[in-house]
């Protein structure tokens, strides 16, 4: 039988990231024959060795990457991840996929993508997970700020989420949130699927012998790390966290320290990053982006987590057996579930006010692991592995 087409529609799409897209297309190329519409836009300023990327953008026109054929579009509009592109149809029409996986439909080009499989009754599968829930630390908005994004939630998301799942079949979603809301919007006699989003193992994993090597090489010797791996957003309040830490974590452990991954080179992420430095004081350090290969052995170095800001990152630190300090929020209330043997704390509040968790439980959080802990924490990750995801959103695969 011969393998099946499917096409990955996603608004921006970079390896080098180490998300859920990539993952997916990594895995679905070796199985089928694979196509990812996507934009020229970088969802962040990750490491760019091989120079496919021109000031942050990426190249016009079809590459390949994993076995995969990669088709981007240069935005007629963009803010943020709000991206509209020309020539979807055409594009896909020519591809002609057995199958169309699309991802984050109020990006509007993977709407696009959704719509045009819905009219050439293409099979389709529509997977999301939305972050409304999960508010940056410290991030207070205000009353207008409130409204508007319940506003946007409560009437046009659901309206995008109406038109995106019309035809879909799967339907998933990776946050108890979006199945929530999926639930309510979603046509009579369709079922929606709740699933944990894939993360790379062969990537993220446990290695003593990795832990020791990368904690000798970055001279961090017996210390206590406490890791924040993001961008450095100024919502995210991340100069609070700083303070946080130094309040509640070296004031319990002198001999520690707090890494900030995710500074970008541009002024904005400066600003944020020098706020890091003097309100965290001795012991806190900031560095810039890193490929998910590298990502992965510093959560294997670091002793705690705290406050990744997508769910994604979470698991990828979880994959490596890293006890975590997770926000409040129904989006993430699945994750002590579905691996039960994790360390996770989760946040009373938010971290900056003081109110962090329970003073024992922090305490609890602190303790060194046992000899073969982390690595049997780090096994118990299976149930992230991408094959058994990617056969929920391709079901054609369990045909070949």
């Amino acid at each position: 039988m011969s393998r099946p087409k499917v096409a990955i529609v996603v608004a921006q799409f970079d390896p080098a990231s180490g998300y859920w897209e990539s993952a997916l297309a990594g895995e679905l190329a070796r199985r089928c024959d694979l196509h990812v519409v996507t934009s020229t836009s970088s969802c962040g300023d990750f490491p760019d060795p091989e120079g496919t990327r021109i000031d942050g953008k990426f190249l016009a026109g079809e590459s390949e990457w994993a076995g995969a054929s990669i088709h981007r579009l240069d935005p007629t509009f963009e803010v943020r991840a709000r991206i509209v592109a020309k020539g979807i149809g055409p594009l896909l029409a020519s591809i002609g996929p057995d199958r169309l996986v699309a991802s984050a439909p109020s990006q509007v080009l993977s709407l696009t993508g959704v719509l045009w499989a819905a009219r050439r009754q293409v099979p389709h599968t529509y997977v999301s997970g939305e972050h409304v829930a999960q508010a940056p630390v410290g991030f207070k908005p205000g009353k207008a700020t409130t409204s508007a994004s319940a506003v946007y939630r409560r009437v046009v998301l659901d309206q995008i989420y109406r038109l995106a799942t019309a035809r879909a079949d799967p339907i998933v979603a990776y946050t108890p949130d979006t199945y929530a809301r999926l639930e309510r919007v979603v046509p009579r006699g369709m079922s929606v699927r709740l699933a944990s989003l894939p993360v790379d193992r062969t990537v993220f994993c446990f290695s003593a012998a990795e832990r020791a090597s990368v904690r000798q090489e970055l001279g961090w010797s017996d210390d206590h790390v406490t890791l924040y791996v993001g961008k450095f957003d100024s919502r995210k309040n991340l100069p609070g966290l700083a303070a946080w830490w130094r309040k509640e974590v070296r004031s319990r452990l002198p001999r520690s320290r707090m890494v900030f991954v995710g500074q970008a080179a541009t002024a904005a992420s400066e600003k944020v990053a020098a706020a890091i430095l003097r309100e965290g004081g001795d012991g806190v350090e900031v560095a810039s982006f890193q490929p998910a290969e590298r990502i992965s052995l510093l959560y294997q170095a670091a002793d705690l987590g705290v406050y990744p800001a997508a769910t994604i990152g979470i698991q990828q630190a979880l994959c490596t057996g890293l006890p975590v300090i997770i926000p409040t929020g129904s989006e993430l209330s699945h994750l002590p579930e579905i691996l039960p043997s994790a360390r996770i704390l989760r946040a009373s509040t938010s971290l900056t006010s003081g109110e962090a968790a329970d003073v024992r439980e922090l305490d609890q959080i602190l303790l060194p692991d046992e000899a073969g802990e982390r690595g049997n924490r780090a096994s118990s990750s299976r149930v992230f592995g991408i094959d058994a995801f990617a056969e929920l959103l391709v079901p054609e695969l369990l045909d070949g």
